[in-house]
């Protein structure tokens, strides 16, 4: 009796780890399965019941919007609060989305609205980025990557990194912005063009336009470390 008593408890045992292992392998497998859908299928199954999904969208663009913004205002709290805002209007209007467009352009796009509104209510002129320009804030860095920097090279990369993104800030707005969506967000032309409602023809001409005036505004800094 005591040895069948023994033997069921350990046969018990492993039936209650294969269990565990089981529910684990199963979690962790439906957790990289959802990992590995794409934004338009995420908000099909939000969309058929699944909400919790939501936090998968957030999670995926909260970075970079609140980034944008910030870039777009200067105002770091005000950018969180914006981006917040975003999002509630994403949620409430994902059934109005159009699964024929890719989601994030029309993510940009209510963030670009929502960041335009607000500069507009608040009748913002263009702010000095000095101040806001510091190591944990992503830059242009993917197109100013080298290797093997000396500590005097490292800080002279940090000085162009700031200087660069002075120059952006003080772009006019109609620049800064489409600016910002191809360096820092990363969004194809076509993409931009949606995300902003204008003609792509408009949104290479203006990206052209301030990329020559980064180039102007930037021009001692570029001919110094061409010479050094």
């Amino acid at each position: 009796m005591v040895l069948n008593g023994i033997l069921n408890k350990r046969r018990a045992d492993f039936y209650c780890l294969c269990c565990c292992k089981h529910c684990y392998w199963k979690a962790r497998t439906t957790m990289v399965t959802i990992d590995s859908l794409t934004d338009e299928e995420v908000v099909a199954r939000i969309k058929a019941g699944e909400v919790d999904l939501f936090e998968i969208l957030v999670h995926r663009y909260q970075n970079r919007l609140v980034n944008y913004i910030y870039r777009m205002i200067n105002q770091k709290d005000t950018a969180m609060e914006l981006c917040q805002e975003v999002f509630l209007k994403v949620f409430k209007s994902l059934k109005q989305y159009n699964p024929e467009y890719k989601f994030t352009t029309w993510i940009h796009r209510i963030a670009s609205n929502a960041t335009i509104d607000w500069i507009r209510k608040k009748k913002l002129p263009t702010y000095s980025m000095e101040s806001a320009v510091n190591e944990d804030t992503p830059t242009l860095e993917h197109q100013l990557k080298s290797t093997a920097l000396n500590p005097q090279e490292s800080l002279e990369m940090s000085q162009l990194k700031s200087r660069i993104m002075i120059a952006i800030d003080e772009l006019p707005i109609i620049y800064k912005e489409l600016i910002l969506l191809r360096h820092i967000n990363h969004l194809s032309y076509d993409d931009i063009a949606k995300a902003v409602d204008l003609p792509l023809g408009t949104v290479k001409n203006r990206i052209f336009r301030g990329r020559e005036m980064l180039k102007s505004a930037l021009a001692e800094e570029l001919k110094r470390r061409s010479h050094g």
